[in-house]
């Protein structure tokens, strides 16, 4: 589908974690957001996405966005699903043709 839509509106998508911050200490249940970091948003907006999150490179969440929710990416992480220390959280957005977002923080979990 990459070359069937408008390349003016070609590039990846930029993603920012906006909670928790880089070096955020977590425990029981824990909110992730997600929003855009830039100007960039692919088709999410107008044909929607699929949001994933991840715990260590493990798929933690799945879901798909349709307009006009996107934008408001959130999920809830039980972090007792983890063992205490430091774990890498990160989360991809695809817009379905090809565009890709996607962003990282690193996090210690004290339960």
């Amino acid at each position: 589908e990459h070359a069937a839509h408008d390349q003016s509106k070609c590039g990846d998508m930029a993603l920012q974690i906006t909670h928790p911050r880089p070096g955020a200490v977590l425990g029981g249940q824990a909110g992730v957001r997600v929003a855009f970091a830039g100007t960039k948003r692919g088709y999410v907006a107008k044909t929607g996405g699929i949001l994933r999150v991840y715990v260590d490179y493990e798929l933690l969440w799945e879901r798909r966005y349709e307009p006009p929710e996107v934008g408001a990416f959130e999920c809830v992480w039980d972090t007792t699903s983890v063992a205490n220390g430091s774990h890498m959280l990160m989360v991809n957005l695809d817009d379905g043709y090809d565009h890709i977002g996607s962003a990282g923080v690193e996090i210690e979990v004290q339960n």
